[in-house]
């Protein structure tokens, strides 16, 4: 008996359902969860009418359960939208978790101040976990969004991976501090990012905890990913 989940002999050849498969729940518990759904919106009867399957399979699938590929098929050709989820949307928000202040300092957020921003959602299924630190400055970067991300590192502990790198490091019981980060001898030394004051310093061995600078965005990034009324004058 071939289960749904575990596709042997000719199945495996198959590159055709294969890839078919990929589009459908992964596990038992996706499956049920679909099942479900799909009871709610077409009832039971309905569904063993329109695809032909026993009641018993019916309720395997509810108590995630194995059937044949032959009878999940049945059902998947006769709901074929049933068992996608949703299309993820092309912008998302990206949190923001404070501001960087004088280029280094990080304060919280004041209530007139946004706690997310509009983003591509690719940049955030490529970076998370990924979040952003709002950019208070005198300059016209003011309002631009530095965004940090913890993918691909050792987080917990400065390490070779920080040196010559913009970083947001996170001392026990201080404010995170936002500088440069460089090897020197036995201790890695944290810089301001434009004067080069020294502003941190720990040594090789270390549980200070760290994120990876990788863009500053304007804030008005996504601003036209929708339609707007082309008499308003953006902000």
């Amino acid at each position: 008996m071939y289960n749904t989940f575990c596709f042997i002999g000719r199945y495996m050849l198959n590159n055709t359902l294969i890839d078919y498969m990929k589009k459908a729940p992964q596990t038992l518990s996706d499956l049920s969860y679909y099942i479900e759904l799909l009871i709610k919106e077409h009832s039971t009867k309905d569904i063993i009418d329109k695809s032909g399957i026993d009641k018993n399979v019916l309720y395997r699938l509810q108590n995630k359960q194995n059937v044949t590929v032959e009878n999940y098929l049945k059902i998947r050709n006769a709901f074929p939208n049933a068992f996608r989820p949703e299309p993820e949307p092309d912008v998302s928000d990206l949190p923001i978790l404070g501001q960087i202040v004088n280029e280094s300092e990080i304060q919280v957020l004041n209530p007139a101040q946004p706690t997310s921003l509009k983003v591509p959602t690719g940049s955030i299924n490529i970076w998370k976990p990924v979040f952003g630190y709002y950019y208070s400055d005198k300059s016209h970067y003011d309002g631009c969004v530095h965004i940090f991300t913890t993918k691909n590192i050792n987080s917990e502990t400065i390490n070779k991976q920080c040196h010559n790198r913009l970083v947001m490091i996170y001392p026990k019981d201080l404010s995170p501090i936002y500088a440069y980060c460089h090897r020197i001898e036995d201790t890695y030394k944290f810089f301001h990012t434009i004067t080069k004051e020294e502003l941190f310093t720990c040594p090789l061995k270390n549980n200070l905890r760290w994120s990876k600078f990788v863009a500053v965005v304007p804030f008005n990034l996504m601003e036209f990913a929708k339609p707007v009324d082309n008499n308003t004058v953006p902000m």
